[in-house]
């Protein structure tokens, strides 16, 4: 997302809140119902880095079972969602 917005307080963990990610942030903007900058963003991303989406306020899901194998086959570090 370049320097389109600053970073929302809201950035959390998909799993436990205690849980800290450390590393590189690959950050993507998706809209409801269309994750095709989140597979963009896995292919760009390197061992260690940590995805970042911001997928609004959305009701529909924007990971699921094989975006979430994929990222942890090509060693990304973690995930986070902004919740805006």
């Amino acid at each position: 997302m370049n320097r389109l917005y600053a970073l929302s307080p809201a950035v959390r963990a998909l799993t436990d809140p205690a849980l800290r990610l450390v590393g590189p942030a690959c950050t993507v903007k998706v809209y409801p119902g269309d994750n095709l900058m989140v597979h963009k963003a896995l292919d760009v991303a390197v061992p260690g880095d940590v995805v970042v989406v911001d997928g609004g306020r959305s009701t529909t899901a924007v990971l699921g079972d094989l975006i979430s194998t994929n990222a942890q086959q090509r060693g990304i570090a973690g995930g986070s969602r902004a919740s805006t």
